[in-house]
């Protein structure tokens, strides 16, 4: 859902989006029709690159992971020193870009998306790529509730959009923005009774079958 808001304030020709479900999580490339081919070459030369994945046990997904890989071809098997560390430079005619994190996670504590940045961070480092940011969303399954509740989260959404204008616009995205994309939604202990009500209902859903 972030994904999406972003994406409609930073358009690209080609959009990597998760669609989280209860239990599964993977990762689609949009647009895979007669024009694949030429949507995959714009999505290797555009200068942004929207990395859109769910966490999972506080690192990236399994299908996140073959997407970091494949792009792995970008660059050559030789190492180069840039600031007195290693790097695989970039092959003839390929450009660096961008690239921004976007992930959602069901735990509530925001350090729950360190281990994930670090290594998003790295990857782009070691690859000859610029980190742009993240938008990072703790506590993300409560979302869904207070949705169905029709409690106010327009406020979110709206800062994803301007985080991507931001972007496209000034290269960067501002604390701010990032902050209300992150922002509280319940306390603690209530979105631990809520969550932990749901995942009961459904294991007893599932136990009267």
């Amino acid at each position: 859902m972030l994904g999406r808001m972003f994406a409609s304030g930073a358009p690209s020709s080609v959009t990597i989006a998760y669609t989280p479900e209860r239990f599964l999580q993977f990762l689609t490339i949009r647009g895979l029709g007669a024009d694949a081919g030429r949507r995959a070459c714009r999505f290797f030369c555009s200068s942004h690159r929207p990395s859109k994945a769910p966490m999972d046990v506080e690192g990236v997904t399994g299908p996140m992971k073959n997407l970091i890989d494949r792009m792995l071809p970008r660059v050559e098997p030789f190492f180069d020193l840039r600031d007195g560390h290693c790097h695989h430079p970039l092959r003839e005619g390929t450009k660096s870009f961008k690239v921004v994190l976007v992930s959602n996670c069901g735990l509530w504590e925001m350090d729950n998306f360190d281990s994930l940045l670090v290594h998003v961070k790295a990857f782009c480092k070691i690859a000859s790529n610029e980190f742009a940011g993240a938008l990072l969303r703790p506590h993300g399954e409560g979302m869904s509730f207070m949705i169905e509740m029709g409690m106010p989260l327009e406020d979110i959404f709206e800062a994803a959009k301007e985080a991507g204008r931001q972007l496209v616009e000034g290269g960067e995205m501002s604390a701010e923005t990032l902050s209300t994309i992150s922002r509280e939604l319940m306390p603690l202990e209530m979105y631990l009774q809520v969550v932990n009500q749901y995942f009961q209902q459904a294991l007893n859903a599932l136990e009267g079958k």
